[in-house]
């Protein structure tokens, strides 16, 4: 279906943290941090919840945890006011997909709509 075309798109990328996913792997760019969009982590997080094949329930947790570790990392970086504000709203998001998929198991609904 759909979510497996979708999981195979986003395996060609990996690793969402290897070096060639920040800009400071290429000389030319000015930008610094990582060139993968936040929305894409959290697709990259949710996906295996729709295609077992991928883990299922417990990729998507590891992965999402994942991504609350990598926020926190972030946020221990040191980052101006705006900037760690949105951080803290990203991470918040994460928390809330994690409690869904959390109150979601074990019934035969899918945790994320």
């Amino acid at each position: 279906g759909k979510y497996s075309t979708v999981d195979a798109e986003m395996a060609l990328f990996g690793n969402l943290d290897k070096c060639d996913m920040y800009h400071e792997f290429y000389p030319e760019s000015k930008k610094k941090g990582s060139a993968v969009p936040w929305s894409m982590r959290l697709v990259w997080g949710l996906i295996p919840l729709h295609c077992p094949a991928s883990g299922g329930l417990y990729r998507a947790l590891d992965r999402l945890y994942g991504l609350v570790y990598h926020l926190d990392q972030v946020m221990h970086a040191g980052l101006p006011y705006l900037q760690e504000q949105r951080v803290v709203r990203y991470k918040s998001r994460v928390l809330v997909e994690i409690a869904g998929v959390l109150a979601s198991a074990g019934s035969d609904q899918p945790a994320i709509k």
